[in-house]
């Protein structure tokens, strides 16, 4: 019992915080600020986890590992915060600064390549017909657009104008809408760090999706446009649920070391940590996901 003392009380607290923080207790915004700073600081927690293993036998020394780890998030969060809280305060979301911008698909364009650092906020896709890409955002976004391979190849790379997501904006007001073309295969490198929102691809060809989330609130909606799609999901501590279409044949490699999830429950072959569809090689439409998740929640549900 000693042995999962540890990890309980670990659990217990962050869900204690996340649980403070959905019920607006704090009105400075410390969970927020927690928050924040988990989605850049989220691999301590795979270091937490694995010195757990490597001292399983002395549980006080976990215990003092864990408080360490989340003292330090926290008090990384509270320095970005006071060093970037200019725009602070119920008007905030009102003085930040809006883009709305349309990258124009050129006409021998057939693939996309997209790239993306997220750090906090709401952030939604979606998909269009018009133009390559579209998108209107508060968040401070750069992005640098070229076509490759005689043009049919467009590559759109966003960077963020500061390398430290805790930026100068109140989390709560941040948000970030993306609309895809649906004539174009993507190939999409995004990476969430403390964001809510929904990835609706059911109507856009996908061949590779690379999400990285630090403590996230995701649903990824994925389609079937495209024969083939690989999904690499990396996670802190997220809650993902992932919809997939109903007759689409599922690879999923799940490497967690305290996840709750729902892949018993899918009618899926289990050999070791992969559930796969009987029949997957011969489905017309294919879905591979390899996830790798510290701890949280992720859930799939056929559509």
């Amino acid at each position: 019992m000693k042995k999962n003392l540890t990890l309980g009380i670990v659990i217990i607290l962050i869900g204690v915080i996340w649980l403070l923080g959905n019920l607006d207790i704090f009105s400075f915004s410390y969970v927020n600020i927690f928050f924040r700073a988990l989605g850049q600081l989220w691999p301590l927690i795979l270091i937490g986890i694995g010195i757990s293993i490597l001292i399983k036998e002395k549980p006080l020394i976990k215990l003092i590992v864990w408080i360490i780890i989340i003292l330090s998030v926290m008090a990384y969060g509270i320095y970005g915060y006071n060093a970037n809280n200019r725009y602070q305060g119920d008007d905030a979301g009102d003085r930040l600064p809006r883009h709305t911008k349309t990258i124009m698909k050129d006409t021998g364009t057939k693939e996309g390549q997209l790239r993306l650092p997220y750090g906090a906020g709401d952030f939604s896709i979606t998909s269009t017909d018009q133009g390559l890409l579209n998108f209107e955002t508060n968040y401070d976004l750069k992005y640098d657009y070229r076509l490759e391979n005689d043009s049919k190849m467009a590559v759109v790379d966003f960077t963020t104008a500061n390398d430290n997501f805790i930026t100068d904006y109140d989390f709560d007001k941040l948000y970030c809408k993306l609309a895809l073309n649906t004539d174009v295969v993507w190939d999409m490198d995004i990476d969430l760090g403390a964001a809510q929102g929904s990835l609706d691809l059911t109507e856009i060809p996908v061949s590779h999706l690379d999400l990285g989330t630090g403590a996230a609130d995701i649903d990824l909606y994925l389609g079937k446009q495209n024969k083939f799609t690989d999904v690499t999901i990396e996670s802190g501590a997220s809650d993902l649920d992932i919809h997939v279409p109903k007759d689409a044949g599922l690879k999923i490699t799940l490497k967690s070391a305290l996840t709750d999830n729902n892949l018993s429950d899918l009618g899926l072959i289990k050999d070791g940590d992969t559930y796969i569809s009987p029949g997957f090689q011969t489905q017309s439409v294919q879905i591979v996901c390899d996830i790798s998740m510290g701890v949280g929640s992720i859930k799939f549900y056929t559509d």
